[in-house]
């Protein structure tokens, strides 16, 4: 679940709910940058260009423990990311689709489409600004805790926009940022033709960050963290008569390390609280930690380490929201220069706050990709996934199996 299936469908890795404390993406160290794709020059802007083709089987696409379907899924990718080249600042954009079509369920078919930008600009060396646009048009996975189980799946739009000032100018340094979500959800048609409501989970989620880091040494950096949480729902009451706007905040001590070639990432714990409008939803507060952690033992091999523990909404009846805590570990290993062979297991608890429900899922996956050239590559992956549950029928075992074949210039 950690490794980017969707819960919904537009949920985030461990390794990306580090704010103000996350690496980068993980540079693979032992990857030969031969295969790497070197894009298109368009003046000061290179253009990568990607399309992929996937063949997927799914032994369970309902996520069932009963009457289980199966079915093959072609999954088309097109995607387009334009980088600039700049000797100082930075402007990027990027766009895609995946589009699938099913074998012998075409009510599932979905068209899932994305596009957006970032930039930073070097105001000085030690102050710069940094920001963020993204829309994203999907479909919610039928495994998701909320979904409502219509004809169809459910239909949402997400945007996202965000804002960041840091400056460094020596071993201090002070950053501060700002995001604003809105979530959008369809509503959905059950087999029998009447309405499934969705407009009770639209809302805004609003975050506001202040980081300060101190550079105890070149590879370690330690930092504290504050961040206020607003969540505003555009429904005054949900489906159940619940007002569930909520307040929050999370403070946190964190270390990011950057042993270049060995060890890079970032830590932290830290304690987190909501607080809800509405007296009949308990207040939610605990402990919070984040994981994002790289460890390159050879040139060839990288073992990605995540965790995190995190409040999480729901439109759940009775229940306030629902702590996941989720660990996962990818093990990735250059068997040649254009041959990698990977692994991966993964664990997440559900705890929902105000009812007796806890869901436990764990994932586990192996994968390989052959590159024919710099720009042809192939791979297989075949994962495992099974969820037990406090709620009767909510179980299931799935299988997925995927074979794809790509082009990248």
């Amino acid at each position: 679940m950690l490794a980017g299936a969707t819960l919904p469908a537009m949920a985030q890795s461990p390794s990306q709910n580090l704010p103000g404390g996350a690496p980068p993406a993980a540079v693979e160290q032992g990857a030969d940058q031969s295969y790497d794709p070197i894009g298109i020059r368009a003046g000061a802007f290179r253009v990568f260009p990607k399309a992929e083709v996937k063949e997927e089987y799914n032994d369970n696409i309902f996520a069932t423990n009963r009457n289980t379907q199966d079915d093959f899924i072609t999954i088309v990718s097109p995607s387009l990311d334009v980088k600039s080249d700049f000797g100082t600042h930075a402007l990027n954009f990027r766009t895609g689709a995946d589009v699938g079509y099913y074998m012998d369920h075409d009510d599932e078919n979905y068209t899932d489409y994305r596009i957006g930008g970032d930039g930073r600009l070097d105001i000085t060396r030690a102050l710069t600004a940094t920001g963020t646009a993204d829309m994203n048009w999907g479909h919610e996975d039928r495994s998701s805790p909320d979904a409502v189980n219509g004809k169809e799946p459910t239909e949402y739009t997400k945007g996202s926009v965000g804002a960041g000032v840091n400056y460094k100018p020596g071993i201090v340094s002070l950053g501060f940022t700002g995001n604003l979500d809105k979530y959008d959800y369809d509503d959905a048609q059950s087999s029998t033709g009447a309405t499934l409501n969705n407009d009770d989970r639209d809302r805004n989620e609003t975050r506001e960050s202040v980081r300060v880091g101190y550079q105890i040494k070149r590879e370690y950096e330690a930092y504290l963290r504050g961040t206020l949480i607003q969540v505003d729902y555009d429904q005054s009451v949900d489906d159940n008569g619940l007002n569930r706007d909520n307040d929050g905040y999370e403070v946190a001590a964190g270390m990011g390390i950057d042993l270049t070639n060995l060890l890079v990432g970032d830590v932290f714990v830290g304690y987190m609280s909501r607080d809800y409008d509405d007296r009949r939803l308990q207040t939610i507060d605990g402990y919070s930690a984040g994981v994002g952690l790289t460890w390159s033992p050879t040139a060839l091999t990288n073992v990605r380490f995540t965790a995190s523990r995190t409040i999480n909404e729901t439109t759940t009846p009775n229940a306030a929201g629902y702590i996941t805590t989720a660990a996962g570990v990818k093990v990735t290993h250059e068997l040649r220069r254009n041959i990698t062979l990977g692994a991966s297991l993964n664990y997440a608890n559900d705890d929902y706050q105000g009812i007796s429900r806890k869901d436990n899922t764990v994932t586990g996956g192996v994968d390989a990709t052959y590159k024919f050239t710099r720009n042809f590559y192939a791979g297989l992956d075949v994962s495992y996934s099974t969820k037990s549950s406090d709620v009767v029928n909510n179980d299931y075992d799935q299988t997925k199996a995927i074979l794809k074949l790509g082009a990248q210039f």
